[in-house]
């Protein structure tokens, strides 16, 4: 160390201050020269589903760009795929957390940022708060009004706070999201009309819509509605030649009281 060398200079004299303004120079010209690859190294862990590898590589980006709203984007996803895969405890939701706040950030200076607003929806809808993720959900419909993803998710969410029994709603707001979530999967459906997503909620929306029928003739007619809806989505699945996994769980949901896969 130069400083260890000969008499020891003051924190004052000027050949120390210029000491160390060299080698805060050299710190920062190595910075510089690292930052270009953080973001890089951090996408490419991620595409190749390193999620933790990605979060170290971002977690620098971000903090040497910290209005990178890319690498923050990435970094948040990183972190809400940690929290998905992870077990319900306290450090992984630390996980969602880190998540929420990083794309509230990136909202704070782009509020129409879709990355953010799907992400936020997706780590909401992983935290089980699905009235908060469905907000997100009508922001994704209002920014993409001719793709049928956003409004089949809101009908989704509406089915799931309507059939969720954790906090049972009053029958008046299951009514209105029923009465709510129909048309958004009518629209879906309208945009892709073999989305089979989209005829799975419905057929789910309108057999809870004929709990609430008084009339026996109302009801029976909801419900052969359903089977039709259900009968189409299979017959896609069928043609596609995929796993019924989808349909074993919305038929565990309506039969046996579980629920299905949050949409995407």
């Amino acid at each position: 160390d130069l400083l260890d060398v000969g008499p020891r200079l003051r924190a004052d004299h000027p050949g120390r201050r210029r000491l160390h303004r060299e080698r805060r120079r050299e710190r920062l010209l190595a910075e510089l020269t690292e930052a270009p690859r953080f973001p890089h190294q951090g996408k490419r862990a991620f595409q190749e589903e390193r999620y933790e590898a990605a979060a170290e590589y971002l977690e620098q980006a971000v903090k040497l760009a910290p209005n990178l709203t890319d690498a923050q984007v990435y970094l948040a996803n990183s972190y809400a795929r940690l929290f998905g895969r992870s077990l319900p405890t306290a450090e992984n939701r630390d996980f969602a957390h880190r998540a929420i706040e990083l794309f509230r950030r990136v909202l704070d200076r782009e509020a129409d940022n879709l990355p953010a607003i799907t992400g936020l929806a997706h780590v909401y809808g992983a935290m089980n708060q699905h009235a908060i993720a469905r907000e997100y959900y009508l922001r994704y419909a209002e920014l993409n009004p001719l793709k049928p993803e956003p409004f089949y998710s809101v009908g989704a969410v509406d089915w799931m706070l309507v059939f969720g029994d954790a906090t049972p709603l009053p029958a008046e707001e299951k009514t209105r999201l029923i009465d709510d979530g129909l048309p958004h999967l009518d629209v879906a459906l309208a945009l892709e009309p073999n989305h089979e997503g989209a005829m799975v909620y419905k057929n789910l929306l309108l057999r809870e819509k004929a709990k609430f029928a008084a009339d026996p003739a109302e009801r029976s007619s909801l419900i052969a509605e359903a089977d039709v809806y259900f009968d189409k989505a299979v017959e896609i699945r069928r043609s596609n030649n995929q796993e019924n996994n989808l349909f074993i769980g919305v038929l565990g949901g309506v039969l046996g009281g579980g629920t299905v896969a949050p949409p995407p």
